[in-house]
């Protein structure tokens, strides 16, 4: 009696109204940096709850993996909060109730669902380039709970052919991921395996600089702000335990998903705010490849119970058991060969992506929209941005505007045209200040069916190449400059010497005798060899500059104006001159390729034996492109030892008194043919022997 007495003054109190209390909700999140940071980010969250549930109040535990575990089986948490791969854990051990939410990170005030993992090393680190070059190396990772910490870089590696217990050394660095990278950074460990994001906020913190590492198996995604090297997973779950009933959890649901995405409560702890649940079936498949908990162990599972249970499928399958052996066996073999051809593949385009980034040149890829597809490190640099801030955008956004309708008309003649470009574009990019001059080659990518999909350029950096050739420019100016003075300024002393020295001669004649006389002829002949090779020097250096431009001409015409200046010393000489070959249209000075035709035909007809007359044959032939002029002679040859001396200014090789001459025509005749962007030479077997003088020019017919 007494017993009834007492529950009956219990229920009557319970029931008075000033005997309600709040009830007190506890909300577990998992650690992932500073306990007290992150309790003081969750708060908002905490007093949002807490005024819109009437007698309700929510309180936050920031919890490591151990202590969450361990407080859901003591029934002490009503709510819990964490990744992906660890609430698959949780739902296998605790009753706990679907997903209510998902988490979504904002980054630029965009929303993101998804979450991966990154592998990195530091940039030094050239023995690590791929995933097959992790194996036997120490690889750190904040624990094996983590999804995007382990798990996801745990199957790709396992997807790569690289199991990492057997193949790698794990250390775990312990919560938060910032351990890991600690780790790296004093080379405790080869890798870091982290979750998408934390290099880049720890880099905006400055605690250290992306560009310390290299990214592995980096996957480029244009909707994905952060560097990645798996496929990506749903962000973390809000899930409820049994401690929760079912209208509460509406409740909370409704509340979570209410919350306005980048209001003032979403900026407080650093979220975009919460979304409909999303698909968690990839996490599991992700598991269940690995093995890992909770589908570390399978279950026990005998014959008898297939016997029992599965009696008439048994059957069948035992008839068709060895059609299906069969079809096994050659599946296996099939799919190791697709195992072996995709590794094989995977491998040449790691090779192909670590040689185009090691390249100088700047290579790229633009779709028939005039967007970058493709841009290798070097162009990255250049333009002074990442790569993710330049694949799908355009031109304008990197060029000034004048640079940038350049560069589209020339993107437009490829794509458009289908033409291959090799021309000089220098641009001033907006984001470095820089202006850059670049060699480019741009080319079209074209389908199966012939159609263009694509432009690809390769552009070479050659501003020093253009710094130096604008300085050759002023040398070569100052050069003509000096060459004009020389004329004019030391012209004239000489012309006055020979003039006063022939003066003196006839003044004195009746007084001289042969030996001054000798000595006067010798001066005054000085005065005039040296007059001579001066005007050789300025005709030296006025090719390329002071002659004709370049033009469209018939060689055979030019040939025959050469001859026919020659005429007098082709008479004199008694010359028999015979020409034959092809004799083609070409773009070429008239006035050099005359003057290179006249030297070498004159020398042909002057360096020949005494009493015997010149014989001459000039012959012109093309042969792949390439124009083709021998002038062979029956006269004085040269010794082989000598050819190398021939073209140089001033060179001779007979004396004086034997054949007249200033020791340039042959150096002319070197310059203009390089003007031409050709080569010349000599063939002859020794002296007395003849000689054949020879030259090679490119034919081009179109001005460009």
């Amino acid at each position: 009696m007494r017993c009834l007495l007492w529950i009956a003054l219990g229920y009557m109190l319970m029931s008075a109204p000033g005997f309600s209390q709040q009830r007190t909700m506890t909300l577990g999140i998992l650690a992932t940096n500073p306990k007290i940071a992150m309790e003081a980010r969750w708060q908002p969250l905490a007093e949002y709850l807490t005024r819109s549930l009437p007698g309700k109040q929510l309180s936050i535990r920031i919890l490591d993996l151990v202590e969450l575990d361990s407080q859901l089986q003591r029934h002490e948490l009503d709510f819990v909060l964490t990744n992906p791969g660890h609430y698959m854990q949780l739902r296998q051990k605790n009753a706990l109730s679907g997903v209510l939410a998902t988490l979504q990170d904002s980054v630029d005030q965009q929303p993101l669902d998804a979450l991966g993992g990154v592998i990195f090393t530091l940039k030094q680190r050239n023995d690590i380039n791929r995933l097959a070059d992790l194996k036997d190396k120490i690889l750190a990772a904040p624990s094996t709970s983590s999804l995007g910490g382990y798990q996801a870089q745990a199957y790709q590696l396992a997807e790569a052919g690289i199991a990492v217990n057997d193949d790698v050394r794990l250390l775990e660095a312990g919560m938060p991921h910032d351990n890991v990278v600690d780790a790296v950074l004093k080379k405790k460990a080869d890798v870091g395996f982290v979750r998408t994001g934390v290099l880049e906020t720890m880099d905006k913190a400055g605690k250290l600089k992306l560009n310390q590492f290299k990214i592995l198996n980096r996957q480029d995604l244009p909707s994905f702000p952060y560097v990645l090297s798996t496929r990506l997973y749903p962000n973390w779950p809000f899930v409820a335990t049994p401690n929760v009933d079912e209208e509460l959890a509406r409740q909370v649901t409704a509340l979570l998903l209410m919350i306005e995405h980048e209001g003032p409560l979403a900026r407080a702890f650093g979220y975009h705010g919460f979304t409909i649940p999303a698909d968690y079936g990839p996490v599991e498949d992700l598991l269940r490849a690995l093995r890992l908990p909770p589908f570390d162990t399978a279950p026990t599972f005998t014959w008898r119970d297939i016997i029992v249970r599965y009696r008439y499928q048994a059957a069948i399958l035992a008839l068709a058991g060895v059609v299906i052996g069969l079809l096994a066996l050659l599946l296996l073999l099939k799919n190791r060969q697709l195992r072996q051809a995709r590794n094989h593949a995977r491998e040449g385009e790691n090779k192909l992506a670590a040689i185009l980034d090691n390249l100088g040149a700047c290579i790229y890829i633009k779709d028939t929209h005039y967007r970058y597809q493709f841009v290798n490190h070097a162009l990255c640099e250049l333009f002074g941005a990442p790569l993710s801030a330049i694949v799908g955008h355009e031109a304008d956004d990197f060029f000034t505007a004048d640079n940038a309708g350049q560069t589209k008309a020339n993107d437009r003649r490829v794509l458009e045209n289908g033409e291959r470009l090799e021309i000089v574009e220098t641009n001033t990019f907006k984001i470095t200040g820089q202006q850059h001059s670049h060699l480019s080659i741009k080319l079209p990518l074209r389908d199966s069916h012939g159609h263009i999909y694509a432009l690809c350029g390769i552009s070479t950096d050659i501003t020093p190449h253009k710094k130096v050739e604008a300085e050759l420019h002023r040398s070569n100016a100052d050069l003509e400059q000096f060459a004009y003075a020389i004329s004019h300024d030391m012209r004239q002393p000489l012309r006055m010497v020979s003039s006063y020295l022939s003066l003196i001669e006839r003044a004195l004649a009746a007084q001289l005798d042969d030996d001054t006389r000798q000595y006067l002829a010798f001066a005054i002949d000085g005065a005039k060899r040296m007059d001579q090779m001066i005007l050789s020097l300025l005709d030296f250096s006025r090719i390329g500059r002071i002659t004709a431009p370049m033009a469209r001409i018939a060689s055979r015409e030019v040939l025959a104006e050469a001859l026919a200046f020659l005429e007098p010393e082709i008479s004199a000489s008694g010359a028999c001159v015979q020409v034959s070959g092809d004799w083609p249209e070409l773009v070429a000075s008239r006035d050099e390729l005359s003057r290179l035709l006249q030297n070498l035909i004159s020398n042909a007809v002057k360096y020949h034996a005494e009493g015997v007359a010149p014989h001459v044959d000039i012959e012109g032939s093309t042969i792949a492109g390439v124009f083709r002029v021998t002038v062979r002679d029956q006269g004085v040859g040269i010794d082989p030892a000598q050819t190398d001396r021939l073209f140089k200014v001033f060179s001779r090789l007979q004396t004086r008194s034997r054949f007249e001459g200033t020791g340039v025509g042959l150096a002319l005749c070197r310059k203009i043919v390089e003007h031409h962007g050709g080569r010349i030479g000599v063939e002859s077997l020794g002296e007395n022997q003849g000689s054949c003088f020879w030259f090679e020019i490119p034919v081009i017919t179109n001005l460009a």
